[in-house]
């Protein structure tokens, strides 16, 4: 979305970007995409999750306003696996979504909160004179229980 506050950049390994707002840093990347399936993690770190083809972008139009598309396909290498993550850019909001085509089984690590994928992944880290906060889903249920707090190195 050309002219928009929000701006992103491509680093590191496949499907990893960094967030700026007005110009200044606020999401820098932090881990590469993975996710869990058949009782292991696939990760583009290890290349155990690899990308399908290149990346995917294009651009639309819906109720938040006009959008920019970039999107992911992911496969193991059997290609038995495949998970899909993607984000819609907007001049002033992002939309992270992960879709797991096949569905996914036996993805539990034995820790009700623990994540069965990383997508988007970024840097808890102090940032002089930004201040940014978070919303973060906990339970064994999406939304049973949450925690809000300033985003910085004392966030859990």
């Amino acid at each position: 979305v050309a002219g928009g506050r929000i701006h992103l950049e491509m680093v590191g390994t496949v499907g990893s970007f960094d967030i700026f707002i007005d110009g200044a840093l606020w999401l820098p990347h932090a881990k590469p995409t993975s996710f869990r399936n058949a009782g292991q993690t696939l990760s583009a770190s290890d290349g155990s999750l690899k990308p399908v083809g290149k990346l995917s972008t294009s651009s639309g139009l819906d109720g938040l306003g006009a959008y920019d598309l970039y999107e992911w396909f992911w496969s193991d290498a059997s290609g038995s696996h495949s998970f899909q993550t993607n984000l819609r850019l907007y001049a002033e909001t992002v939309v992270f979504e992960q879709r797991y085509p096949n569905g996914a089984d036996a993805t539990s690590k034995g820790d009700r909160d623990g994540l069965i994928s990383t997508f988007p992944s970024f840097k808890v880290t102090n940032m002089s004179g930004l201040r940014r906060g978070y919303l973060q889903y906990d339970g064994d249920m999406v939304g049973s229980s949450f925690r809000t707090g300033e985003w910085n190195e004392k966030a859990k």
